[in-house]
C-alpha cells in the first residue's frame, strides 16, 4: 500500500469516526434492549455507509464536479465520509420510486 492510499484510508476512517462521535442521539432514561440494539445497528450502518460512499464516491465526485481536481481526493473523501450515511439514506429513499417512474417511461406508461 503506497503512502497516498494510506492517507486516503486514514482520512476516510477519521472522518467517519469524527462524524460518529459528534452525532447526537437522544438517550432515554431506561432504553429497552430493542432500542439499544437499534441504536447500535444504526451506528454500525452509518459507519459502513460513510466508508463505502467515501471510498467508492470520491472519484465520481471529482469527475462530475468541476471545482475539484484529482489532488482534492482526500478532501472529497472526508466530505463524503461525513455525509455518507445521509447520501445512502437518500439513495434508498428515492430508489424504488425512481425505478418505478423510469420503468413506466421506458414501457410507455405515464409518470
Amino acid at each position: 500500500m503506497d503512502a497516498e492510499t494510506l492517507k486516503l484510508w486514514a482520512a476516510i476512517i477519521a472522518s467517519v469516526v469524527v462524524k460518529f462521535l459528534l452525532t447526537d442521539d437522544e438517550l432515554e432514561e431506561r432504553p429497552t434492549r430493542a432500542r439499544i440494539w437499534q441504536r447500535r445497528r444504526r451506528a454500525i450502518g452509518g459507519i459502513l455507509a460513510g466508508i463505502l460512499i467515501a471510498y467508492f464516491g470520491y472519484e465520481p465526485v471529482i469527475r462530475w464536479v468541476p471545482v475539484f481536481t484529482p489532488e482534492d481526493k482526500i478532501v472529497v473523501a472526508i466530505g463524503l465520509g461525513f455525509t455518507g450515511e445521509h447520501i445512502t439514506r437518500w439513495l434508498i429513499g428515492i430508489g424504488p420510486d425512481f425505478i418505478t417512474r423510469l420503468a413506466a417511461r421506458l414501457l410507455g406508461g405515464q409518470s
